[in-house]
């Protein structure tokens, strides 16, 4: 499905092929015309974009001849990815390596590594990764810029961080520092999951735990300087109003720094425009979006989700700047579900569950579609898929 697509439901060979890079055109996006007389011209508007391009004139090409059209297409959510955030054992290096050519595939641009179990994320983020853990990362980033994936490294200190010691800010900055000579231009400071509290000295400088928050991201954001968006998960970040820590993010956190948020809950039911409208109005900024599907690292653990996101508002990309799904501990498995939330990132409006579930199945379960339709059929979200009253009185 495209943005826009006109055809006289005619051929023609193409005789002249004219592609221009026009930096103007939406992030990832391409305009496309084919004449009757056989010259296609077509402006994209950046290198992943004229990848896109060309996928989609091999595509339509049918038997040596090009229909003779007008086409536009470009994404509803211009930094659009998956996260690797969750609980349980990392993906391997050879799988992440795989995931960046599959991204690839399905047309997300980014992968931000977050692991909860690797130690020197979150446990034991003081320390440095050993030299071969650096090759790796290295390995990683070079393998995302051939994928044109954009590749961010995150980190989660705020277990221990001590925000009234130097010593720390010191050692922070100075471990992404090492990261960034990897190779890596993005990063993602992350204060979900901890208990947000302040020592006595610790409360002398700040009012609250989320302007010590903001205050840390924001030096991160002064002394790094990535590459944008800067990502922030907040330690309040699956409510769906207002509370006294987002206030205080609202009034310190810099203003260029990109929030995330769950939904209403952990893995929610159901995003709604208004849920959009009011973050926006808790972090004075449109949030992106940390899907939680199809995570499995809550109660029942290790159950297997194959189905299709649902209940995410059309309207989605309106209120959020980004899409990022998190992925669950199953690699292969996760890999059903991502395609049909690669169509929610590309087309929030234009997406077909149903449809976009049907060439999901067909890709993954090459040679067996009809049995892999029915495996997928009983391992659907058992969150998403649930009926009940309260859904019912939320989703008219």
């Amino acid at each position: 499905m495209f943005k826009e697509f006109y055809t006289l439901r005619e051929y023609a060979p193409i005789t002249e092929m004219v592609l221009e890079k026009t930096p103007e055109l939406p992030v990832d996006g391409f305009y496309l015309r084919m004449n009757e007389d056989g010259v296609l011209r077509a402006q994209y508007q950046n290198s992943r974009a004229k990848d896109y391009l060309k996928r989609t004139i091999r595509q339509l090409t049918k038997r040596g001849e090009f229909p003779v059209c007008y086409l536009k297409d470009y994404p509803s959510f211009p930094f659009r990815g998956v996260v690797e955030g969750f609980y349980g054992k990392p993906y391997t290096h050879e799988q992440r390596l795989e995931l960046f050519t599959y991204l690839k595939e399905v047309r997300m641009n980014s992968y931000l590594y977050a692991p909860k179990d690797d130690l020197y994320h979150r446990e034991k983020w003081r320390l440095p990764y050993s030299p071969e853990a650096d090759e790796r990362i290295k390995e990683l980033s070079d393998q995302a810029k051939r994928n044109r994936i954009d590749f961010y490294y995150g980190i989660s200190p705020g277990k221990d961080f001590n925000y009234a010691d130097e010593a720390d800010y010191k050692i922070l900055i100075e471990k992404l520092k090492k990261i960034r000579s990897l190779g890596v231009q993005r990063f993602a400071l992350l204060m979900d999951d901890i208990e947000p509290k302040l020592s006595e000295e610790e409360q002398k400088l700040f009012d609250s735990p989320a302007h010590a928050h903001a205050h840390l991201a924001n030096f991160v954001l002064k002394e790094l300087q990535p590459k944008p968006p800067f990502l922030f998960c907040p330690t309040d970040y699956m409510q769906n109003y207002d509370t006294p820590y987002r206030a205080d993010i609202r009034k310190y956190l810099d203003g260029q720094v990109s929030v995330f948020w769950t939904g209403y809950n952990t893995v929610a039911e159901a995003i709604t425009d208004e849920d959009g409208k009011v973050l926006i109005e808790n972090f004075g900024r449109h949030p992106v979006l940390w899907d939680n599907y199809p995570v499995n690292d809550f109660e029942p653990k290790r159950r297997v989700y194959l189905g299709a996101v649902r209940n995410r508002s059309r309207y989605l990309y309106k209120t959020h700047s980004g899409y990022l799904v998190n992925l669950s501990e199953l690699y292969e498995s996760s890999k059903s579900p991502l395609t049909t939330m690669s169509h929610v990132a590309w087309d929030t409006e234009g997406y077909l569950p149903k449809e976009a579930l049907r060439e999901a199945v067909v890709a993954y379960f090459k040679g067996c579609v009809h049995d892999g339709s029915i495996f997928v059929k009983l391992n659907e979200s058992n969150v998403m898929r649930h009926k009940n009253v309260v859904k019912k009185a939320i989703l008219k």
